[in-house]
């Protein structure tokens, strides 16, 4: 039945207005009402309306879980894959990835950490990092293209092409191993610089004694390493 002029008033269009869960559906079920409130802007008023979700023809649920799962972390996935995590999150579907944990955490406990270098032939330059093993394709290519990276930096400051990462270790903690890098720094720096020769070279008759000094520490701590051995074995 047709309303008569001036029934539909604010307080009418609002208790009408509530019947719908969307705009769409008002504006289908009643369009009167619904022309009255777009008219006079309370639509905007009308805070239970749901917004209407809108996907992405590529991100169903199904791809937007199997591309979520290249990821360990909230961050890394909407870093890298920003047009699923928005979908994702506007859907509520991240809840439902448990697989996602607190990378800290995760870092601290589990042996996924790894060391790897870049060796530079043309000018005897080694570079050192360490990144987790799932990240080391994502590393790469920013050690190839970022302007900001170090190594990518580094190589066309000296024109020259960034090498082949080089894994060194995998599968340990983000806290070891400390000894590590400092033995794989020095055994880079040995392969493209021979510093006992040059001291030898350039330095005083006392050169000798410097270097026994550090040989011997070397023999006292692999010697401690093989009694813990031993105790352990008893």
């Amino acid at each position: 039945m047709k309303k008569p002029s001036g029934y539909w008033t604010k307080e009418r269009v609002f208790e009408e207005a509530r019947n719908y869960k969307t705009k769409s559906e008002f504006k289908k079920g009643n369009p009167t009402a619904y022309a009255v409130a777009r008219k006079n802007g309370w639509l905007k008023e009308m805070d239970w309306f749901v917004r209407p979700i809108v996907h992405n023809k590529k991100w169903t649920k199904e791809t937007v879980f199997k591309e979520a799962r290249k990821y360990q972390t909230r961050s890394e996935f909407c870093t890298y894959s920003n047009g699923a995590y928005t979908v994702a999150l506007k859907n509520g579907w991240l809840d439902e990835m448990d697989w996602f944990i607190d990378g800290k955490l995760k870092a601290l406990t589990d042996k996924n950490d790894s060391v790897y270098k870049y060796y530079f032939k043309e000018t005897n330059s080694v570079y050192i990092g360490r990144t987790l093993m799932y990240r080391q394709k994502i590393r790469h290519n920013e050690h190839m293209s970022d302007d900001k990276d170090t190594v990518y930096k580094y190589a066309m400051e000296n024109g020259l092409a960034v090498p082949p990462m080089e894994i060194i270790e995998e599968n340990i903690t983000v806290k070891e191993p400390t000894s590590l890098m400092a033995e794989v720094a020095i055994e880079s720096v040995e392969a493209v610089f021979d510093w006992k020769t040059y001291l030898k070279e350039n330095f005083d008759e006392h050169t000798e004694d410097i270097i026994n000094m550090f040989e011997s520490e070397d023999e006292a701590e692999d010697d401690d390493a093989n009694l813990n051995d031993m105790s352990d074995d008893l």
